[in-house]
């Protein structure tokens, strides 16, 4: 039997990040029933990752978030390549993507992974975008899938999304990363905390590097990894210098996720301080590493954050409620144990296995064959 070709769409510049391992694992586990094709600003080492898990990947120029051009050259990529299903992503990618296959005749679905709406502040640009998404998920789109409760119920709330096109289905860990992990407990009184992600405004940087600057003068123990590249970079290199920390701040640069699991092992505390987010791969992999969360309590936080059970969630651009929490997990062991047992716990509900059934049976349901397939 022919698999049927599946077009991912996807905008954004994919290097690295939650929707590149997100592609990943899609293309891994459900490319002996479906033909992947890549459509977008595709970059190393993304290309060679995917067509080595049998995806071909068709670089596009970057466009407009609506542009016509990049509409009807899709639309015409498409047609060519009969496509049965398109998939989207990113933002941009999900304009574009579903108002090409709606051209062309195309069943087609969404993933939401984090809110167009969520960064800008300007209320009438936020009023425009969630207006675009309402006619986006009713008239371009079969399914739209979250990957996390609290980001789906916030669509049901606005009323952005018809109930029977919402589809749950959270990101999902590899066997390897639920391996048991030894209790640390250092005799020199260090407490390594970590950060993985992109530099990035929205990811908090200034926070963390304000809040660690409190913590570095509280605790000389304390020391900070933060895993990733971007713009902001510079903010915790100065933010250091000016307080004295440099050589109790490592910045790897960007690391693989086998790298960032070994990193989670040795370390001591994850912190998570962003602005928004949907539904962090790095923390739920940190949970599954067994070690305690603090993260800012926006998004899909809240749906891997207990508090006081496997972590601590805090106020956005707080860095003195940040920089609290961190003191106090930092002096309790005994707490910080606990809480990643529970993380870890909670995190083996995330399997691979989940997110792939859970995706199989809406690529079914719209392609008009039974979920219960096999």
């Amino acid at each position: 039997m022919s698999r049927p070709p599946v077009a991912i769409v996807s905008f954004s510049p994919l290097a690295t990040g939650g929707i590149e391992t997100h592609l990943l694992q899609l293309f891994r586990g459900l490319a002996g029933e479906y033909e992947f094709q890549v459509f977008g600003t595709l970059g190393e080492p993304f290309i060679s990752l995917a067509e080595r898990l049998g995806a071909r990947c068709i670089v596009l120029p970057r466009a407009g978030k609506a542009s016509p051009g990049a509409i009807l050259r899709l639309r015409k990529e498409f047609l060519a390549r009969d496509i049965a299903l398109v998939h989207t992503h990113d933002t941009r990618g999900g304009v574009i993507g579903r108002l090409a296959a709606r051209a062309a005749g195309m069943k087609a679905v969404h993933t939401v992974h984090t809110p167009a709406f969520f960064l800008p502040k300007k209320p009438a640009v936020v009023g425009l975008y969630r207006l675009a998404e309402r006619f986006l998920n009713g008239l371009a789109s079969d399914k739209v899938i979250f990957v996390s409760r609290t980001i789906r119920q916030m669509y049901l709330d606005g009323r952005l999304v018809q109930p029977a096109k919402a589809s749950l289905i959270p990101y999902g860990l590899e066997p390897e990363w639920f391996d048991p992990v030894p209790e640390k407990k250092r005799s020199d009184g260090e407490v390594r905390f970590l950060y993985v992600g992109r530099f990035a405004r929205e990811k908090g940087m200034e926070n963390l590097a304000a809040a660690f600057d409190i913590v570095a003068g509280r605790l000389p123990g304390a020391r900070l990894q933060a895993a990733g590249d971007g713009p902001k970079r510079e903010v915790l290199v100065r933010t250091a210098q000016r307080g004295g920390w440099t050589e109790r701040l490592a910045l790897p640069g960007r690391i693989s996720r086998e790298e960032a699991r070994n990193l989670m092992r040795a370390s001591d505390v994850f912190v998570l301080p962003s602005w928004f987010e949907s539904f962090p791969y790095t923390l739920l992999e940190a949970m599954a590493c067994g070690l305690p969360c603090l993260a800012t309590d926006v998004g899909g936080n809240r749906d891997l954050i207990e508090p006081e059970r496997n972590g601590l969630l805090v106020p956005k651009e707080n860095p003195a409620e940040l920089a609290s929490a961190m003191i106090r997990l930092a002096g309790d062991w005994n707490t910080r144990v606990a809480m990643g047992r529970a993380g870890a716990a909670i995190a083996r509900e995330y399997t691979l296995d989940r997110m792939m059934e859970g995706t199989r049976s809406v690529y079914r349901q719209v392609l008009g064959r039974s979920s219960d397939l096999t």
